[in-house]
């Protein structure tokens, strides 16, 4: 009995690991913006950053889990409007990023204006980046709630707080990798590197906003 249950357990949490590893390890904004908050070395900033990131797809892996993928599947105007706002939000990321290359901006003097503006407020204003591209982002909400929130609705019980545990322990494995890969890089090439990434990081939030904004015209057109 016991055994059964550990091996069900075992099931859930593998399952869950697995599937969060295949869905969040491709390139998209999630991993661009947390490669940029990790290039500027704020340490207290990035771990703000990535429990945001994890907080957000964990919450909306709970949120499928209640039967919120049918209702998306199911209401294509709400799908449409979410990939508006997911366009008009990543858009922005990636043309402020970059605008401030452009203009010559780099983490150095971003570090200094975060100071004069206080740690706290740019904590703030950097999770506040986090949630949007994981709330407002509607590839994100895709593979969490229906994907993720579809896949935890076969398990139940204790095997659903393993499927939660390992959906948790995956995503802070990869976005721990790609922050200490990123110090590794900047510490190496210094201010190269972070201009480099801040080029990568912005033209992929851009790639990202148009695919959304072509999604939201396919919906739109559908109806």
């Amino acid at each position: 009995m016991i055994t059964a249950s550990l091996n069900s357990l075992g099931v859930a949490y593998i399952t869950a690991a697995t599937l969060c590893l295949a869905l969040i390890v491709p390139i998209g904004a999630q991993n661009a913006y947390v490669l940029q908050r990790a290039a500027r070395g704020n340490r207290t900033t990035v771990i703000a950053v990535v429990a945001a990131v994890v907080f957000s797809n964990t919450l909306l892996t709970f949120v499928g889990g209640f039967g919120t993928a049918q209702l998306l599947e199911e209401a294509p105007i709400a799908r449409g409007c979410l990939f508006v706002a997911g366009t008009i939000f990543v858009l922005y990321l990636g043309w402020r990023t970059l605008r401030d290359l452009s203009d010559g901006h780099t983490a150095q003097t971003e570090a200094i204006g975060s100071l004069d503006r206080g740690p706290e407020r740019s904590t703030m204003k950097n999770v506040g980046g986090a949630l949007g591209v994981s709330l407002l982002n509607p590839h994100a909400i895709i593979d969490t709630v229906v994907i993720m929130g579809g896949a935890i609705t076969a398990f139940a019980g204790a095997d659903r707080a393993a499927f939660f545990a390992g959906v948790v322990s995956a995503e802070l494995l990869w976005f721990i990798l790609i922050v200490v890969a990123t110090g590794v890089l900047v510490r190496w090439q210094g201010a190269s590197a972070q201009r480099r990434i801040d080029q990568f990081s912005g033209g992929v939030l851009v790639i990202v906003g148009v695919w959304l904004a072509w999604s939201a015209l396919q919906t739109f057109s559908s109806l």
